[in-house]
């Protein structure tokens, strides 16, 4: 079964049990829907939609840097890498909010309470490797 499946699964079930997560529930499936077709479409990400990742790299802080804008952004989490580019757009927070710390550490602002526990198991999808200099 696939990530977008269980999701809506999460979803149906979230519907049973808090009528008012409802609407962001599938908010959440819709986005998701949209950014993984959008990055199959494009190219980026395509080889995760289809369950063959492509090999980690080791990525240094400054190869970090060098990606900071909404059509480019990269994010450190922990010791993480990950290409946030094609949900920046879809970030139900807006865009200012996600590429405050694009090309830097995001670990903190992740880790916050405005994200639901779902985020967690999303952000794998964009990891591209590991950092060199933690």
């Amino acid at each position: 079964m696939d990530r977008a499946a269980d999701w809506a699964d999460a979803a149906a079930a979230a519907a049973r049990e808090a009528p008012r997560e409802v609407a962001l529930a599938l908010l959440t499936l819709l986005l998701t829907a949209i950014v993984l077709r959008k990055a199959t479409a494009s190219g980026s990400g395509g080889d995760v939609v289809a369950g063959k990742r492509p090999p980690m790299r080791s990525l240094s802080r400054a190869d970090v840097s060098a990606h900071a804008s909404a059509d480019d952004a990269w994010i450190v989490i922990g010791n993480g890498v990950y290409d946030i580019s094609p949900y920046v757009q879809e970030h139900p927070g807006g865009t200012a909010a996600i590429l405050r710390n694009a090309g830097g550490d995001a670990t903190a602002g992740f880790h916050g309470p405005q994200h639901p526990a779902r985020v967690f198991d999303m952000i794998d999808d964009f990891k591209i490797g590991d950092l060199v200099d933690p």
